[in-house]
């Protein structure tokens, strides 16, 4: 089963803002009492939780500070502390290459139930030259054989462009290992670097006599092209760490994310203006200027919302989900190549890094750059989430009204540095459910709330999709004397681009499970529930995308099946 990034069109998500006044259809259905879910990171709760590191001047972890020499303050209001716990994890006594922990269930799934720390690595292979992806892979590889925990879990995940989980959590090193040197190697996209020669070429090709608007027209199409592909590039990154945040929610305690990456410059639209603009004066120097530094074209304004949205919401998921994310520029020493543009400097080459402080920084975890030997940044993020506080206070308004709310944190003793979460965004249930569902579709790997099985087969005309749920995974819900779960079924074909073909959803069904006590007894004697659902497939091998939604919970589940021209009509 291939695993691709879903470029989830503008379309498609205007059906999403409609599911909820799709009809509903009456089904008889399988299923369990509700069960507790472990405990979540989650601003929408009636609590919100705070992750908090406080060190010394050596940057030594503080371990005694008191609930009553803290103090927390949302939107510049102090808040009353009603949770407060240090939380510290030992290394355990484990035999290195140890087998996986037994709850772990397979691809894609999620461990519970242990006491063991969690590690991500996420390479962003996007945004990596070949040296920078092998030192990478290098200083990852060295890791895992002398310093990572055997008592831990670690997962590898990537995107290049497509977001693939290489390695699901396992405590097998020689795993990791493996799924490591299998990543390949791709070109990174078009850099900043590459987009100031491009300009270079551009005024060389047309010379001093010509008009300075024939030479600006060009670069400016040229700008508009490569803002394009970073907003794509971007949008798919930051929707992967909201993807995987929420994946990594239901685990206990702060998860580390090892983000490696370049980074994305998220002021790119004012960099292209004046890269173009300093071009331009060279050439045409004395000349009067036929147009301001910004150029006519680029929709500055628009741009910046958009690259600040995205951002935004990688880190508030992240916070939701008590994930700290440690960025790592893998490009060490920040050096200008010995061969760049006369118009491009070190401050463009930094630009990037801007996106991989925010991240950090607004999610509690550090940021690595100019560092030649990435093992000690890797070693330094791996230890620096074993101990921290964790605060609970209740917000003063409510959390549906989409505003961001900006927290600080504040100690008596003098000296110390904190890191925590910087605030969150207080999302309406309607929005964060849409965007889950458009990123379920993106990324399926990384949707397994409950478990269910694929089945699609070739029935003369039609295809048949039968999505075979446990009963016990069907929460239900009492509602003035009834048992009620409400089930929705989408499906949505993929090229192998990852594009959706067509422009409307392949089918989307709706099942509402009413039953008394008797009947819901009665339906618990079977072991499987499995809507079939009849529809015409593309006649292109592509991949069909299986997405399941309890509506009450929110729950989401997501699974593909490749269809191909040769396909056994049996199967």
């Amino acid at each position: 089963m291939r695993s691709a990034a879903r470029e989830f069109g503008g379309r498609f998500a205007a059906h999403l803002l409609v599911l909820s006044l799709l009809p509903g259809t009456l089904a008889r259905t399988e299923a369990a009492p509700p069960q507790d879910s472990p405990p979540r990171f989650r601003a929408e709760s009636e609590l919100v939780l705070v992750d908090l590191v406080a060190t010394d001047g050596k940057g030594r972890f503080v371990s005694d500070l008191r609930q009553d020499e803290i103090e927390v303050l949302e939107d510049g209001k102090r808040r009353k502390i009603q949770f407060f716990r240090l939380e510290q994890f030992e290394p355990t006594r484990d035999e290195p290459g140890a087998p996986p922990a037994p709850a772990t269930r397979g691809r894609g799934s999620v461990p519970q139930g242990r006491q063991g720390g969690y590690v991500v690595f996420l390479l962003d292979l996007q945004t990596m030259d070949f040296n920078s992806a092998e030192r990478s892979k290098e200083a990852i590889r060295e890791f895992l054989r002398s310093g990572m925990d055997p008592g831990d879990l670690a997962m590898l995940v990537t995107i290049r462009p497509a977001v693939r989980v290489d390695q699901p959590f396992t405590r097998n090193l020689k795993k990791l290992e493996v799924a490591l040197a299998q990543v390949p190697y791709r070109r990174e996209e078009a850099s900043l670097e590459e987009f100031a020669e491009q300009v270079d070429a551009i005024f060389n090709r047309f010379g001093v006599g010509v008009p300075p608007d024939v030479p600006l027209d060009y670069a400016e199409a040229e700008a508009q092209q490569y803002l394009s592909n970073l907003r794509t590039r971007l949008d798919l990154s930051c929707r992967a760490i909201s993807a995987l945040s929420r994946y990594l929610g239901s685990l206990p305690g702060r998860k580390r994310m090892l983000y490696f990456s370049r980074g994305y410059a998220i002021n790119a639209y004012h960099r292209v203006s004046e890269i173009i603009q300093r071009r331009k004066d060279q050439l045409h120097r004395g000349l009067s200027r036929p147009r301001m530094a910004t150029l006519s074209r680029l929709n500055i304004g628009s741009m910046a919302s958009i690259y600040a949205r995205s951002l935004r919401s990688a880190v508030d998921q992240a916070n939701r989900n008590q994930v700290s994310v440690y960025s790592i520029d893998p490009r060490g020493l920040m050096v200008l190549p010995f061969q760049h543009s006369t118009y491009f400097d070190i401050g463009d080459m930094e630009a990037t890094q801007e996106f991989l402080a925010t991240l950090s920084e607004d999610t509690g975890g550090l940021l690595f750059t100019n560092e030649n030997e990435l093992g000690s940044p890797i070693r330094t993020a791996y230890l620096d989430s074993r101990s921290y506080y964790l605060l609970g206070y209740v917000p003063d308004a409510k959390l549906e009204d989409g505003k961001f709310r900006r927290i600080e944190v504040k100690v008596k003793r003098k000296g110390l540095k904190l890191r925590y979460r910087r605030g969150y965004e207080s999302v309406a249930p309607e929005r964060a459910a849409q965007f889950n569902l458009a990123n379920a579709f993106k990324f399926p790997d990384l949707y397994r709330d409950f478990p269910f099985r694929l089945s699609v087969r070739r029935q003369g005309g039609q295809w048949v999709v039968r999505p075979l749920i446990p009963n016990q995974a069907l929460t239900f819900s009492d509602d003035a004397g009834r048992k009620r779960c409400t089930l929705e079924i989408f499906g949505i074909p993929f090229n192998a681009s990852g594009e959706p073909l067509g422009e409307n959803f392949l089918f989307v069904k709706v099942l509402e499970m009413d039953f008394s006590e008797q009947e819901l007894v009665s339906f618990r004697e079977y072991k499987n529930f499995g809507p079939s659902l009849e529809t015409v497939m593309p006649e292109d091998s592509h991949d069909l995308v299986v997405v399941l939604r309890q509506r009450r919970t929110g729950k989401l589940s997501a699974a593909t099946h490749t269809i191909g021209t040769n396909s056994n009509p049996s199967k």
